[in-house]
């Protein structure tokens, strides 16, 4: 899979608690985020019906081209160390702490890894990974075409089946 680029976020997570006081422990440039109760807001600003029914907080890490996942991965896990106590209790109190890979390619097939070392060291920041796929839309295109024109499991079992 050829990569155009990787974007990395940290994501956080709540249920019941409001996420503002975390956000002002963090000392990383805020993205998208609110808290359980706040009114919702469509992506322009403008209100929309309800309330949220949970928090959320983003936080753009890095935007990268052409480069080994794992380096990016393991850049990303020393800069969050210093949070690892707030990332812990906000597991703790039921929240979700993430970091996300936006994974943007131009093909259909290809690929990366991720170390153990580094998925030892997302484990011990209480981190979860979260992978997005984003192709471009003629990589799309051609695999929802090869899908429709490859037989089901089905059809395979049928035709050995001879009925």
């Amino acid at each position: 899979m050829t990569t155009e680029k990787f974007s990395l976020s940290l994501r956080l997570r709540h249920g019941e608690q409001a996420l503002s006081a975390v956000a002002q422990q963090l000392h990383l440039p805020a993205g998208a985020g609110w808290d359980v109760g706040d009114n919702n807001t469509m992506l322009d600003g403008r209100p929309r019906a309800g309330v949220r029914r949970d928090s959320y907080r983003s936080y753009e890490l890095a935007e990268e081209r052409e480069c080994d996942l794992d380096d990016v991965l393991w850049a990303a896990l020393r800069r969050l160390e210093p949070y690892n106590d707030i990332f812990r209790s906000l597991i703790e109190s039921g929240g979700k702490a993430s970091l996300v890979v936006g994974w943007f390619c131009d093909s259909a097939v290809g690929g990366d890894s991720v170390s153990s070392r580094t998925m030892a060291r997302l484990a011990q920041l209480n981190l979860s990974l979260d992978l997005h796929l984003y192709m471009t839309p003629a990589v799309a295109t051609n695999i929802d075409a090869a899908a429709k024109t490859r037989p089901s499991a089905d059809s395979a079992e049928t035709d050995a089946k001879g009925t």
